[in-house]
């Protein structure tokens, strides 16, 4: 099955990535610890994506888009500075939100999958 894209429309540079890795922790006696990963794939990342400057269409397609997954369907989005497309799901999104008479805003939350 071939997973749709994410639009390709710039984001603006204030948009952030996290990071939660997953660890199994046993504490014992005197602060010591004992660590493990949990799982194969233990760091998942999370994207807020923001778009400032989108024209009335653009920001209507990323609505759509993100309407028509419905926060379960996966699709494709190849976050700066990889050269790889991940699996990702919509967590939630914000607008379109007029700005100017001619221009809108548009954010929204990715969560990195791991689909078979």
């Amino acid at each position: 099955m071939v997973l749709p894209s994410l639009p390709s429309i710039a984001i603006d540079h204030g948009s952030a990535r996290k990071v939660d890795q997953r660890v199994l922790r046993a504490d014992f006696g005197d602060g010591y610890s004992q660590r493990a990963v949990d799982g194969l794939n233990t760091a998942r990342q999370e994207w807020q994506l923001q778009w400032t400057q989108l024209t009335k269409a653009q920001a209507t397609q990323l609505k759509d888009f993100f309407i028509a997954r419905g926060g379960a369907e996966a699709f494709n989005w190849t976050p700066p500075d990889e050269a790889t497309a991940r699996k990702w799901t919509s967590v939630g999104f914000d607008g379109p939100t007029p700005t100017t008479a001619a221009r809108y805003s548009f954010s929204a939350t990715l969560r990195e999958e791991f689909d078979i």
